[in-house]
């Protein structure tokens, strides 16, 4: 899905080029994440307070693994190294934050682990005795 101005607002649907099942929608800066059905109606509508949406997957059992910004921080611009803090969070059908972390150096992606464990990059300063070591 993507936005166009030569294309009318709303929902593009080809019918046989669909895979079926529905898509996550998650607008970074926007205050909500849409799980919509491949006809575009709103299945799920989920609002983090305090959260500015990134993007996310939906887990096994409906759940929401969310990156975003903290409100207050919300002017830091995306994609800096160590802009500014991120928030990573786990949402249940509700709404209710189930947990939370948040690093001033998260990268831009997560995935979950097999065994429960959520691995995610983050951006680190190299210390001086091994920066010297790489090339280029």
């Amino acid at each position: 899905m993507g936005w166009s101005s030569f294309r009318k607002t709303g929902l593009t649907y080809k019918d046989s080029r669909s895979a079926g099942g529905y898509t996550l929608v998650t607008p970074i800066g926007g205050d909500w994440v849409l799980l919509i059905d491949e006809m575009g109606r709103v299945v799920q509508r989920w609002e983090p307070a305090g959260v500015r949406p990134g993007y996310g997957f939906l887990l096994p059992g409906g759940h929401l693994l969310l990156r975003g910004q903290p409100e207050a921080t919300a002017d830091i611009r995306y994609g800096e190294p160590g802009g500014g803090p991120d928030v990573l969070m786990e949402l249940d059908w509700e709404g209710r934050v189930l947990w939370r972390w948040e690093h001033s150096g998260f990268h831009h992606d997560m995935v979950r682990m097999p065994n429960g464990h959520t691995l995610v990059p983050v951006w680190e300063q190299c210390p001086a005795e091994i920066a010297d070591r790489v090339k280029g």
